[in-house]
């Protein structure tokens, strides 16, 4: 993506100094290099207060280029309200490529989906989060997983496949078309994989209302996308079928976001898992 230069207003003709830096406060950029030989650009925001005993609790966002900036916002302004964190705030971090697009397509869909998504879930237990913890203090028992759109299916699949990696987990509009049957072998062994664990985990499953398979629309291409995808559909019988477990190491929310399609929702979707990760017990949000 071409980077955009700034003019000067053309009435003046000034000479104008170069920009200031924009970034926030207590923020850091890092390049980390995998055992596999793929890089990540990671990009943190840090509290300004010390560290609880155990360490700081964070939020780790997929689609970082795009996701890390909304969630370090939303992480910060809801940490303002008294009384209004339950964990304190967070560090926040954003995983992302090395490209200045928002999205890297082809790498996204090589490490979200199967069958890269094994290698790349191995490669944030075994490397990126002990790699982190190195970075910052952070309470491992206190992370949260926050994923969109094929992120989303990511972090389901990691949720089923490894319950012990993360204590929350935010699927925004997951796209569980793209490979339903990973989806149903992973959640076949879920509850034995669950049970040994010795606390529980929480996960949130959001969408747009516009996602459903019957949003009318004049696009007959998106129409039939909406159709086959069933977005809002799958994601609510996923949360039913997670529930059906009655299991107490498990709680599963699902909210669908009135009016918001599958670009709209993100913001949303990112302020309510602030909210869910936080809450050390949040009323479950209606279907």
């Amino acid at each position: 993506m071409a980077a955009h230069r700034l003019h000067p207003p053309p009435a003046t003709g000034a000479d104008w100094p170069p920009p200031l830096s924009a970034a926030p406060p207590r923020t850091g950029r890092w390049r980390f290099a995998a055992h596999d030989g793929r890089v990540l650009r990671v990009d943190v925001g840090w509290p300004q207060t010390q560290p609880p005993p155990g360490g700081h609790p964070f939020l780790l966002a997929l689609d970082g280029n795009s996701l890390f900036g909304t969630l370090l916002d939303a992480a910060r302004t809801q940490g303002l309200r008294p009384g209004g964190a339950g964990l304190g705030e967070p560090v926040v971090v954003g995983l992302g490529y090395e490209t200045e697009a928002q999205f890297d397509l082809p790498q996204r869909a090589r490490d979200y989906l199967p069958p890269g998504s094994t290698a790349f879930r191995a490669l944030l237990a075994d490397e990126l989060l002990p790699w982190l913890a190195r970075l910052l203090p952070l309470d491992r028992g206190a992370g949260t997983l926050i994923g969109h759109s094929f992120g989303g299916f990511f972090a389901v699949e990691t949720l089923l496949a490894m319950p012990g990696l993360f204590r929350t987990t935010l699927a925004s509009s997951p796209s569980l078309w793209a490979d339903r049957p990973a989806i149903a072998a992973a959640e076949a062994g879920f509850a034995a994989r669950l049970s040994p664990l010795p606390g529980s985990i929480r996960l949130l499953l959001t969408a747009g209302d516009l996602e459903r398979a019957t949003t009318p629309s004049a696009d007959p291409a998106l129409a039939q996308r909406l159709a086959e995808r069933r977005v809002v559909e799958e994601a609510q019988a996923l949360a039913a079928r997670l529930r059906s477990l009655a299991s107490a190491q498990l709680e599963v929310a699902c909210h669908v976001f009135a009016g918001e399609h599958h670009g709209s929702v993100v913001p949303a979707a990112i302020s309510r898992a602030v909210r869910f990760s936080a809450a050390p017990a949040c009323p479950e949000f209606p279907a």
